[in-house]
């Protein structure tokens, strides 16, 4: 039988998780000079509303061939408006955030699905699904403000025209190299740089490096993901194989910047044994000095996130046994047992994509026993 089915759908809805009494004024007590005192913690916001969100949505099933190839492709538009984000507080508030409504999101996308029976025979069966989708987020509004920072240095950004939480930075341009006309080369933080130091682009070109030469340096959004996984089993035996990835997202890869930081890290990276030195001129790695460390992020540590992943592959074997009622099954299995990035973090599946050290997805094998009573 073959099926074709085509959907619609729209709604607004809205999101109440802004955690508990962020509305309010709320002081906590402390201790000072052996007397309680009492600190605010919150200023609060009186007019806070939930976000709202819209979303259209179109899509089409379709299965053919006797339903042995199914296809699912969806295609989306979501708005969502009145924003929950912290911005900075008014000047002379007691507290350096403010939860407020501010600003616009859209998010519009495909989602493409399909799975095929390839074999189906009384020996043999074989299926394998896969699927990819695409997202574009846009930040389209922040009540009047063109951008807004966030992060321990400002890493991110809320930038209209730009994705949700971009990351922001100086563009690194190389190691100053020994016999260079320094004179021809920007100031950094009022400063000639010297061999061995970081050298980054002049964006503005106004002779002198600082917090105004950041640029979007990409985001955590991907270009798309996508998964395949596939099942066979033959004469009592089954195997099946899952994989998955993403394309085109960035991740900040903090915890290498941090090791890669003589000066600020009580543990250093290895990587520092190929620091510029004028027997060395590495490209890469600045020379070991206890100078001053610029400390918004700069493009060397906005990696490359994307990744191939085996995320669980499994076999097994059933056998019938005619002195019971059951069937017993052996299996082993093994999940993330390898992954292909150019990430050079633990892990490039990072939440939020910025990467402190957070630990990797363990490398797992098990094996088991089980039975189906008849």
């Amino acid at each position: 039988m073959n099926v074709l089915k085509l959907r619609f759908s729209a709604g607004k809805v809205g999101n109440a998780e802004i955690g508990d009494f962020l509305f309010a004024q709320i002081f906590k007590a402390a201790r000072y000079n052996g007397h309680t005192v009492y600190q605010m913690d919150n200023l609060g916001n009186p007019n806070l509303t939930w976000e709202t969100t819209s979303q259209y949505n179109a899509g089409i099933d379709a299965e053919l061939f006797d339903s042995r190839l199914n296809f699912v492709a969806d295609a989306y538009f979501k708005n969502t408006f009145d924003l929950l984000l912290e911005k900075p507080a008014p000047l002379g508030s007691p507290v350096d955030r403010q939860m407020v409504n501010i600003g616009n999101v859209s998010n519009k996308g495909i989602e493409f699905g399909v799975n095929a029976v390839v074999i189906n025979s009384r020996k043999l069966n074989w299926t394998v699904s896969a699927n990819i989708s695409r997202n574009i987020n846009t930040v389209t509004g922040l009540g009047g403000d063109d951008e807004l920072l966030s992060g321990q240095y400002n890493e991110q950004i809320l930038k209209v025209g730009e994705p949700f939480g971009s990351f922001y930075g100086l563009v690194f341009d190389g190691i100053v190299q020994a016999g260079e006309d320094i004179s021809q080369l920007p100031l950094v933080n009022g400063a000639k740089p010297q061999p061995g130091d970081v050298r980054f682009v002049d964006i503005r070109k106004d002779g002198n490096i600082d917090l105004n030469d950041r640029v979007v340096l990409g985001s955590v959004h991907p270009d798309f993901i996508y998964g395949l996984s596939s099942s066979l089993t033959c004469r009592g035996f089954d195997l099946f194989v899952s994989c998955q990835g993403s394309q085109g997202n960035r991740a900040v890869n903090s915890l290498r910047r941090n090791l890669e930081r003589a000066t600020s890290s009580y543990n250093v990276s290895a990587a520092l044994l190929d620091a510029w030195t004028p027997e060395n001129p590495s490209g890469e790695i600045p020379r070991i000095t206890a100078g001053y460390q610029l400390k918004f992020i700069d493009s060397r540590h906005v990696e490359n996130a994307s990744y191939f992943r085996l995320k669980n592959i499994t076999l097994g074997h059933t056998f019938k046994l005619k002195s019971l009622p059951s069937d017993v099954r052996l299996f082993v299995s093994a999940q993330n047992l390898f992954t292909l990035t150019a990430y050079r973090g633990y892990d490039p599946e990072i939440a939020g994509g910025i990467d402190t050290g957070a630990y990797p997805a363990a490398k797992t094998f098990s094996a088991g026993i089980g039975w189906t009573l008849h």
